[in-house]
């Protein structure tokens, strides 16, 4: 993981999945973990609204700095320390996207085969 990356969210469109790490300590509980997942919402409404397409959105507060990043294959969504800036934030993100295309481009379980 990165300094000062706390969590991230990596959704593919095409495949309709999602990669993600483990929420540390500080999301422990469920509320916490719920405000983290609205505020992902809300950057994801930002990220992906018709007018005008953006490719990046951040916001600072008390649960830290978060990021959104349209790539061209997905969305990433990533929550830092408050210690970051957007900008540091965002040069992050970027090697976070090639880490995770690295590891995770490849579908785990095929469609046909998802237990029903």
């Amino acid at each position: 993981m990165l300094p000062g990356l706390l969590h991230f969210v990596y959704m593919w469109d095409t495949r309709h999945q999602c990669t993600r790490c483990q929420y540390p300590a500080r999301f422990s509980g469920h509320k916490q973990r719920k405000r983290l997942l609205r505020a992902y919402q809300r950057l994801f409404v930002a990220l992906r609204s018709p007018h005008p397409v953006v490719k990046q959105v951040a916001e600072t507060g008390e649960l830290g700095t978060l990021v959104g990043v349209n790539t061209p294959t997905g969305c990433l969504l990533a929550c830092f320390d408050r210690l970051f800036t957007p900008a540091e934030a965002y040069a992050s993100c970027e090697r976070l996207i090639k880490a995770v295309r690295r590891r995770q481009d490849v579908l785990t379980v095929t469609p046909a085969h998802w237990p029903r």
